[in-house]
């Protein structure tokens, strides 16, 4: 008897298919990258995550991802690229670990021939549910931000915005980005320093 697809016979499927080479271009916008291994650099003579044997003189660096569920191997480029460095950067800030980077979540924007914009997303669980990570510093820099605001510009928020007008009020006047207040607008609610009703952002 035939028998209906669930959500897990698709991620299944996904998973099942061969891994293949991911160089990020311009054109493909903001790539979400769940790593599936550890980050790798792999030297000539050495045989890289596909399975192929590496022939050049520089050392690569690679990871196993899942980008839209399906597998691939990502390149970070050269073991000397600035993009490797600035990935780095986002680790460390974020206490992350090169053995236990299997599961983490980042967003990558390549804006320029070696320029990228990462931005550390969470935890993956396994379901394709993402675990944003929260911090009590980040935290108290949007609080700040908006107590600056109300303070030197109460113009701009005495009427209720919309969300992401407020969003980019805040960034404006803060440089804190709006994908990282998001993060926060329900506890700036729960903590009466906002309140959100029909989509419209309220500073209390």
């Amino acid at each position: 008897m035939a028998k209906k697809m669930t959500f897990d016979d698709w991620d299944n499927i996904q998973k099942k298919a061969p891994a293949r080479y991911y160089v990020q271009s311009e054109e493909d916008g903001k790539v979400r990258i769940v790593l599936d291994t550890e980050v790798v650099a792999v030297e000539k003579g050495d045989e890289d995550l596909v399975g192929n044997v590496w022939d050049k003189d520089w050392t690569k660096v690679e990871a196993k991802v899942l980008i839209n569920g399906e597998p691939k191997v990502y390149s970070f480029g050269g073991v000397e690229w600035s993009f490797l460095r600035n990935f780095i950067g986002v680790c460390k800030k974020h206490g992350i670990k090169p053995e236990d980077m299997p599961g983490h979540v980042f967003d990558i924007t390549k804006t320029g021939d070696w320029d990228y914009e990462i931005e550390y997303v969470g935890t993956d669980d396994g379901s394709g549910n993402t675990e944003p990570e929260l911090s009590d510093d980040e935290y108290s820099d949007i609080v700040s931000a908006i107590s600056d605001i109300k303070a030197s510009s109460p113009e701009l928020i005495k009427a209720p915005e919309k969300k992401g007008d407020f969003l980019k009020i805040l960034m404006i006047k803060s440089r804190v980005k709006p994908s990282t207040t998001e993060k926060y607008l329900d506890r700036l609610c729960d903590e009466k320093i906002i309140e959100i009703d029909d989509n419209k952002v309220k500073v209390l």
